[in-house]
C-alpha cells in the first residue's frame, strides 16, 4: 500500500501547494484506460468555471507528469460563436503498467459575482491495494 504521506512529498517538487489538494484513493483497477483528462473554461457575463486536470505516474521511485492532449471545452455564453471542443487522447497510451502509482490531480474552480466561489483540488491515487 503507497503511503499517502509519500506521495504528497514526491508531489511537491513539481506540484505548489500539494497540500492542499485532498487525496481520494482508487485500486490501480478502477482507472479507466480510455480515460481523458479536461481542460475545461465555462464562461458567463460575470461568472467563471474552470475545471483543469493533470497526471502524474511514479515508475522506480520516480515522478514523472505524463501529458496527453486533454479533452479541451471552451465556451461563452454570450459570445457562442467562439466556443470550442476538441477531442483529448486516452491516458492508456502513456501507462505501461510497472506504476507504482497514477495520480491525477484535479483543480477546479468557480467565481459568481455575489458569491459563493469556490474552489476543489483532489489528488485522485490509484495504486495497487
Amino acid at each position: 500500500m503507497v503511503d499517502e504521506k509519500k506521495v504528497r512529498e514526491m508531489l511537491a517538487d513539481v506540484v505548489k501547494y500539494i497540500d492542499g489538494y485532498s487525496i481520494v484513493r482508487h485500486p490501480r483497477a478502477e482507472l479507466a484506460a480510455n480515460r481523458c483528462l479536461q481542460d475545461v473554461e465555462l464562461y458567463g457575463v460575470t461568472s467563471q468555471h474552470k475545471i483543469t486536470e493533470r497526471l502524474f505516474a511514479c515508475r522506480d521511485g520516480r515522478v514523472s507528469e505524463l501529458t496527453p492532449k486533454a479533452t479541451r471545452v471552451r465556451k461563452k455564453s454570450y459570445q457562442p460563436q467562439d466556443d470550442r471542443e476538441e477531442e483529448g487522447e486516452r491516458i492508456a497510451g502513456l501507462l505501461t503498467g510497472d506504476e507504482e502509482w497514477v495520480a491525477i490531480l484535479r483543480s477546479e474552480f468557480t467565481t459568481r459575482p455575489k458569491g459563493p466561489h469556490a474552489a476543489e483540488k483532489t489528488l485522485e491515487l490509484y495504486s495497487a491495494a
